[in-house]
Order: structure tokens, then sequence, then C-alpha cells
């Protein structure tokens, strides 16, 4: 089967494990909760099989992106704009210092894509590291 792949290389993603989750579900259910959603490949993959999907995280500014990318596409346009040029610490180390200032799903996307790995980080403040 063809699983649906999210926009985020996210830490603990469940994609390459869709075809051992996905047959396991309760169908007849008419909610599905996706409790800590991440990256989102468990929920794009079962949307369309039930009345109601809801999906959370403890990084609201996570759950932002998805919101926003199921609204309009907007949300990417305003992420390329930030994201610093490979190579730019300087430009990196400005956009987490105004993101811990001001924590917006765009600059968290951002953040997202120029770290190694795409790997996310954050201390005991909450601040991203």
């Amino acid at each position: 089967m063809n699983y649906v792949n999210t926009p985020f290389n996210y830490t603990g993603s469940k994609f390459k494990l869709l075809e051992q989750i996905l047959p396991e579900m309760d169908y007849t259910k008419n909610y599905f909760v996706d409790l800590f959603c991440g990256g989102g490949s468990v929920y794009t993959n079962i949307v369309d099989k039930y009345d109601k999907v809801l999906v959370n995280d403890i990084i609201s500014e996570l759950i932002g992106i998805h919101t926003n990318l199921l609204e309009s596409d907007n949300i990417i346009e305003q992420t390329k704009l930030l994201c610093p040029s490979k190579g730019d610490k300087e430009s990196y180390l400005k956009l987490r210092e105004d993101f811990n200032k001001d924590k917006t799903p765009e600059r968290l996307w951002a953040l997202m894509l120029c770290c190694t790995n795409n790997l996310m980080r954050f201390n005991t403040k909450g601040e991203f590291n």
C-alpha cells in the first residue's frame, strides 16, 4: 500500500511503521485521537476513515503548522522567507532567538528545516536549542 508522507523529517516518525500500525486500528469508531501527533504520519493516513480526527502535541506551534497546512499553503511561502541560507550561522541564531521570544509555527518550521537532520531540541524553559 502507498502511504502519504508528511512534509516533516520528524524525530520518532511512525511513517516506516504504518504498515504495522494501520491494520491494528479500529475503524468502526467515529473519532480518532492522535495524542502525540508529531509529524502527523498516522493521522494523515487515516483521516478519511473517521468522522472526526483530533490531533494533539505538547508543542503548540507544531499543531499550528499542521493547522496552517490544512487551511492553506501560505505557511510554506512564509516559512521559505524565514529560512536562512545554508551555512549562515548568524541568520540561524537570529531565527532561533526570534522564535524563543515569539513562537510561531512558521519560525518553528524554518528552524526544523535548518537543523541537523531536522532534529528539534528544547531546553527545560521550552526554548529551542
